[in-house]
């Protein structure tokens, strides 16, 4: 344009002519290029969506003291932040400072609490150990379903106790679980039903995660998998049975086939538990 003005007159009959036709290819650009900026603030406020919903999300967890699938999910996020495009210039360092301001927030707490460790694994230690006599010493009713209440209780606060000493780890776990396992027999209640109830709390607490419904549905998809695959090597130890001669070794194998197979159903019926508690959710 500056070219064009710095050049002179051109012959009147022209004139109109060779302007149109310089000033339709001016038009094109501009048009083209508010085209452009236009779909550009667009797409800048899109990822400022995205981002401002990843800061909901980070705070939203930045308390938890479920330090390693906390740690996870932040990672996770911060990933999925680099991914996305930019923002709003405007918006772009308060943005930023926001999520920063959450992942520091948690990193921080998680760092003060592992550098007094060893203070707190002792702490967990004696409240472990206390709970393993409560546990022990719990006079259950003839309710069934207020005793499977009590032991979902008890499960749940065993798992809510933060990290022990290593060295106490393995001997505690093993204790509780005998404990356990000790009642439900005394309970006559199932493996199933107790299955049911420790995964029915887990779904609980799955529900408050942002991702809820992709681990569901996750989740959902692998017990399918799981419970189809069973289901077929059910069908082939019974059918293997079934070809078995009658001889000692043929004999052997029939019991170790049985036995399999026993397990096996076991297996099946608390997947299928767990299935229709997913399927209800």
């Amino acid at each position: 344009m500056k070219i064009w003005k710095s050049i002179g007159p051109v012959p009147q009959k022209h004139n109109a002519e060779i302007w149109n036709r310089f000033k339709s290819c001016l038009d094109v650009f501009f048009s083209n290029k508010k085209e452009y900026f236009d779909k550009l603030k667009e797409q800048q406020m899109h990822n400022y969506n995205l981002k401002i919903d990843l800061c909901a999300q980070a705070e939203a967890i930045m308390n938890n003291t479920d330090w390693k699938k906390t740690t996870n999910d932040l990672i996770r996020l911060q990933g999925e932040w680099k991914k996305i495009g930019p923002v709003p210039r405007k918006h772009s360092d308060k943005i930023w400072k926001k999520f920063r301001a959450a992942c520091d927030e948690f990193f921080k707490s998680k760092s003060a609490y592992f550098a007094n460790i060893h203070t707190h694994e002792e702490e967990n230690l004696k409240i472990k150990e206390e709970l393993l006599k409560k546990l022990k010493d719990h006079q259950f009713s003839d309710d069934k379903n207020q005793n499977l209440e009590d032991l979902k209780n008890f499960q749940r606060e065993w798992t809510n106790v933060g990290y022990v000493p290593i060295k106490e780890r393995n001997r505690l776990q093993n204790e509780f679980w005998k404990l356990v396992n000790e009642h439900l027999d005394k309970l006559k209640i199932s493996e199933v039903e107790m299955t049911a109830v420790s995964y029915q709390t887990k779904m609980d607490s799955m529900k408050n995660d942002p991702q809820a419904r992709r681990l569901m549905g996750r989740e959902r998809d692998n017990l399918m998998g799981r419970i189809s695959k069973l289901r077929e090597d059910i069908n082939l130890w019974e059918n293997n049975i079934g070809f078995l001669a009658n001889s000692k070794n043929a004999n052997i194998l029939k019991v170790e086939f049985e036995k399999k197979i026993e397990n096996a159903k076991n297996h099946l019926m608390v997947m299928e538990a767990k299935l229709k508690i997913l399927r209800q959710q």
